[in-house]
Order: C-alpha cells, then structure tokens, then sequence
C-alpha cells in the first residue's frame, strides 16, 4: 500500500456501484466519488478489494451538531487528550460524523487500544455501521489487531456482521493474512463458508493472497475448497494463477486433482475457457 492509501484523508478512486465486478478475476470499474475513502487493494495481477474505510466528509452545521460530533473528530485527528476528556465530560459517545463514522471507528483504525477500551467502557455502539456498512470490527480486521477483534467481539459485535457487498470479517481477516485474528473469530462462530455477493468466500482470499496458514486454519475449520464459483474457479486454482506454491501444495495435500480442469458456467466476456487447466 502506497502512502496515499495508508493515508485516509487523501482522495482515491472508488468502486462505480453501477459497473463495479468484485470478483476475484476482474478488476473494478471506478469513477470519482465526491468523498474521502480509504481503498484496500492489491494492485498486483488485477486483484482488486473492497472499499473497508469510510472518511468523514464533511461535518453537521448546526453547532449543537458539530458540539455532538466533537468526539469522533477528536479521535480521528488523534487529539487523544481532547478526547479523553470529551469522554470525562459525558459527550455522546455514539453520535455519528455525516457518513456515519463514530469515535470508536476511529480509535480502531488507528489501533488505539487503550482508546476503544475506554469508548466501550462508556458504552459505544460496537456494531455501529457507517453508510457503506463499514462496523469497527470490519476495521480491526483489516489492521489485523486480534486484540481489538477480542474486545468488540466480548462487546458483543457479531462475527458474521457484513459491509454492503457482502464482505464478512472472516473474510477480511482472511485476505490480510492475520492467522490469529482468523482462529479467533471462527471461535466466536464466524461462518467459514459464508459467501459475498460474488459467491467468493475467506478461503478463496486467502488463497489468492497466498496465505497459507489461514487456508490450513480455514480447511480445518471445516471451509469448502472444491466448489467452484461460476467462472470455474477455485481456491486452487487462484493459488495456481497467482504463483502461492505453499498454498498450491497444501490443497493438493487436502485432496485437489492435480489434473483437475475449469469448466465454467458460462462463456465470453473474461471468463476462462472450459477445460483449463493448471498448466
């Protein structure tokens, strides 16, 4: 990730709802969005990700609004003493930036532990979601702070929670490699094979991103990697185009075909032609 991306105030191009292809395969269309927004991608080989970080763009008006969302702003410029005290003082806690951010969805962006201990102390919504369906437990997951997970998870975020296209934070914490993060939220009942809306599921993320310790957790957890989605692809066959040999073998180990051929649904457009094969 560049450092505009690692930056969240700084403009980027955002998926265009109306052409957007979140699969595997393609990447996405975009246009430019008249907001702030933090992209995780892989800008390697086309593999594009979803959108997991909202910025606030704009704040309310009215000044008892902008007194009300002082919190949150506080938390996201890290001004940690003016927050703290915004908290000493009984501000509201949860009232939510014009997209919907809140102080606890910025205190686990920026990995501030000790900041979302006191925010769920005070009693802040840990299943809050801005407008694109972002919660803090999507957030923690894409950090990979498996610490944060455990604290929203004890507070009572639900682990099959989803962004707007389906995402979970299984599958988030799948494609960012964090094995612990992953063990834990399978423990709190995530559902391995939960699909989004392209059908895709955690172990077919984690094998396209070629982490192979989070594809042997999710397989023993019990995660379908035969099944293909419509375009013929596999977990196997992502690690296959991707070159993750680790994770290539460890599927093989688990019983893939080594002769095993794609046969998609359906022809045309970026699909692969049926009968592909690894070679």
């Amino acid at each position: 990730m560049n450092d505009d991306q690692s930056n969240p105030a700084k403009a980027v191009e955002v998926a265009d709802a109306r052409t957007a292809d979140r699969t595997l395969q393609r990447p996405l269309g975009t246009f430019q969005f008249n907001a702030r927004l933090f992209l995780s991608r892989s800008v390697t080989k086309g593999l594009w990700l979803f959108p997991v970080m909202i910025i606030s763009s704009a704040v309310a008006t009215a000044s008892d609004q902008r007194n009300d969302v002082s919190l949150a702003d506080a938390v996201e410029h890290q001004e940690w003493d003016a927050a703290k005290e915004l908290l000493s003082s009984g501000g509201h806690i949860n009232v939510a930036q014009s997209d919907g951010m809140t102080a606890l969805h910025w205190a686990v962006w920026h990995d501030r532990t000790d900041m979302v201990e006191q925010l769920l102390r005070a009693k802040a919504d840990e299943g809050a979601a801005n407008r694109y369906g972002v919660t803090p437990l999507a957030l923690a997951c894409q950090n990979g702070n498996a610490r944060i997970t455990e604290l929203l998870l004890d507070a009572g975020a639900d682990p099959n929670a989803t962004l707007n296209g389906g995402e979970t934070a299984l599958m988030t914490a799948s494609r960012t490699g964090r094995v612990e993060t992953v063990r834990l939220l399978i423990s709190r009942g995530a559902k391995v094979n939960a699909t989004e809306r392209s059908s895709q599921t955690a172990i077919m993320w984690a094998a396209a991103e070629g982490h192979v310790d989070v594809v042997r957790v999710l397989a023993d957890a019990g995660a379908e990697f035969q099944t293909p989605l419509r375009s013929g692809f596999t977990p196997w066959f992502f690690a296959v185009r991707e070159g993750h040999t680790a994770v290539v073998d460890l599927l093989l180990d688990r019983g893939i075909d080594v002769n095993s051929v794609m046969e998609p649904e359906r022809r045309g457009g970026r699909n692969v032609r049926n009968g592909t094969s690894a070679l």
